[in-house]
């Protein structure tokens, strides 16, 4: 094993989102440079897209967490620009009996087996559970619809950074954390143990999670629209995020899509009140409409009033020829919950770099 300690739980997730900010500057571009491009279209509309990815850490071979801790490990961690100032770093044991408890830490104990790769190596002693890893291990943690926008994130292409966002390439896939929990159930069968707390959560976070969104608030737009109804979402089909549509004789990228129903709904952020982007949208806007599809637009308004959202839900019901239900109480009630956890916290809409 080549580290000593091992981040868990939120403290993982602080350290991804530091590692995606790093990968963002280090493909920025210059604005003047005649070949620029953001890193959000190079991102989806390049074939090939050749990326500088040496901040991110590599995977090891070797699964196997620290049987325990020691103080020089804590240091080490708190040496870490992302942790010199938190409150308390959360780590990782495989024993109970390896608990060290130093000030400013929390331990967890994981003792199960884990998959090949599910550990990367961050710096000379010291390893970051995996993306699926982290997801796990913060499932136990989350409730059940943070656990999802978190999902989401990690499977998408933004990361937060300040009270903004910054476009990055996505760490994993809903396929690759779904193959992942199914290589820990396998484990944990052959070992006579259960599950590891989170494990039914994460599953559950997985079917109502989508991949590839482009910005936090089109995360937003396509969960509440396509969450349960049980947990307050509309329960309309999950829609594929920012796919590239053939339309007449090209091809464009789509927000939200419904590719066998021939539905797109464009999400409208502050940036295409620019006049050029104007342009653009109302090419993609007549493309679309050419090729036979039925195309919606939705802005932050129209997500934050509810009023304003229960007919952008009908207007899709009837151009996926779904069925609309009459809301009942104790669906406006968990309506109204799972609005404040995605809708409260809304995150700023710049996109840089």
């Amino acid at each position: 094993m080549e580290g000593s300690a091992c981040l868990s739980g939120m403290s993982a997730v602080a350290y991804w989102r530091e590692v995606r900010s790093h990968v963002s500057r280090d493909n920025a571009m210059d604005p003047d440079d005649p070949a620029f491009k953001p890193l959000l279209v190079r991102l989806l509309s390049e074939d090939f897209c050749v990326l500088d990815l040496t901040a991110m850490p590599r995977r090891l071979s070797d699964s196997s967490v620290p049987c325990s801790m020691d103080l020089a490990s804590v240091r080490k961690v708190r040496s870490l620009s992302t942790f010199s100032d938190a409150e308390f770093v959360e780590l990782l044991v495989d024993r109970p009996q390896g608990r060290r408890y130093f000030g400013g830490t929390s331990l967890r104990v994981f003792s199960l087996q884990l998959p090949q790769d599910s550990l990367c190596l961050v710096d000379s002693g010291l390893l970051a559970p995996s993306p699926e890893m982290t997801l796990l291990l913060a499932a136990a943690r989350l409730d059940a619809v943070s656990l999802a926008q978190l999902v989401c994130e990690f499977c998408g292409l933004y990361s937060p950074e300040g009270c903004g966002f910054v476009n990055v390439p996505q760490l994993t896939s809903l396929r690759a954390v779904e193959s992942f929990a199914e290589e820990v159930t396998a484990l944990a069968t052959a070992a006579g143990r259960r599950a590891p707390n989170g494990l039914g959560a994460l599953r559950e976070a997985l079917d109502e999670s989508v991949e590839r969104g482009a910005s936090p608030a089109e995360t937003a737009c396509a969960l509440l629209l396509s969450i349960s109804r049980r947990r307050g979402g509309y329960g309309l089909p999950k829609p594929e995020m920012n796919l590239d549509v053939k339309a007449d004789g090209g091809s464009c990228v789509c927000d939200l899509v419904w590719p066998g129903e021939r539905v797109a709904l464009e999400y409208q952020s502050g940036i295409h009140e620019r006049v050029a982007r104007q342009s653009a949208d109302r090419a993609k806007l007549n493309s679309l409409q050419a090729a036979g599809f039925t195309v919606l637009q939705a802005g932050k308004e129209d997500l934050k009033q509810l009023r304003r959202a229960d007919e952008l839900a009908a207007i899709l019901c009837q151009a996926l020829g779904v069925t609309p239900l009459r809301p009942s109480e104790s669906f406006r009630r968990r309506q109204i919950d799972l609005r404040k956890v995605l809708l409260d916290g809304w995150w700023g809409e710049g996109v840089r770099r």
